[in-house]
């Protein structure tokens, strides 16, 4: 498509890479997608662990 454009024609190899590449690493991102939340945003990961951070706590405290 980009050489029908009328586009560099050294662009279709690097536009086929990129596909290839968020073809293979989209769906590994989108299944670690928990690991990557917790991550960046404490707190916000897989609510089964905060859950069970808060109900420990709880009885440690009380």
């Amino acid at each position: 498509m980009a050489a029908g454009a009328g586009l560099d024609g050294r662009l279709a190899p690097c536009i086929a890479g990129h596909v290839l590449v968020l073809a293979v690493l989209g769906p590994v991102v989108a299944g670690r997608a928990h690991v990557l939340v917790g991550r960046l945003l404490p707190g916000r990961g897989r609510r089964g662990r905060a859950v069970r951070r808060t109900v420990r706590r709880g009885r440690a405290g009380g």
